[in-house]
């Protein structure tokens, strides 16, 4: 996310992810814990510096467009994603996507079959890369396989490649002619 300038782990990141799932907020800028305690920020630096240790994130989020804050004459103040924001928020999602990897396997194979037009080649192959660096294995050019749960995962990849229509998820307890095990994944 050095593209954007923004860590993906830091606290202008976090504030752009949340307000990508929540929408808008509304928060009073005399309480800031309340924000800080909502988009999952605590800590004693948090604590001690109060409304200061969001200042600086906010104005660096309405600097680049990012976010858009508006307060209103109660002093309440309202923070939107503005479109420029939202993208590099899925951004940063897919870029920081991971899968969890319980110890045993549930016996069902995970199969992603898809048909990307070659109007979105590069979507499609940036799609195959991202399955690759996941652990996911390809047994055929556009079939792959993973031993385990990844369907929000997969939800969020074919969303921000926009291939959404494209992708097939199966989920099966046996996949004739695999080779792989599990456990090599």
């Amino acid at each position: 996310m050095h593209k954007f300038s923004l860590k993906p782990r830091g606290l202008p990141a976090l504030i752009l992810r949340f307000l990508l799932t929540a929408g808008n907020i509304y928060f009073a800028s005399a309480n800031p814990h309340r924000f800080l305690r909502m988009i999952g920020t605590h800590g004693s630096a948090a604590q001690e510096k109060e409304w200061a240790y969001l200042q600086r994130p906010l104005y660096q989020l309405r600097k680049k467009e990012y976010i858009s804050m508006k307060v209103d004459r109660s002093g309440e103040v309202r923070l939107t994603a503005t479109n420029r924001g939202r993208a590099i928020a899925r951004a940063m999602e897919a870029a920081m996507l991971s899968i969890r990897r319980p110890r045993q396997w549930d016996g069902i194979w995970r199969v992603v079959i898809f048909d990307v037009p070659n109007a979105k080649s590069a979507n499609r192959i940036a799609f195959s890369q991202r399955l690759k660096t996941l652990g996911f294995r390809m047994i055929q050019k556009s079939v792959w396989v993973f031993p385990h749960e990844c369907k929000k995962e997969l939800d969020v990849m074919k969303k921000f490649y926009d291939i959404e229509k494209h992708v097939l998820y199966i989920e099966s307890h046996s996949v004739e002619g695999l080779a792989l095990k599990p456990r090599s994944f």
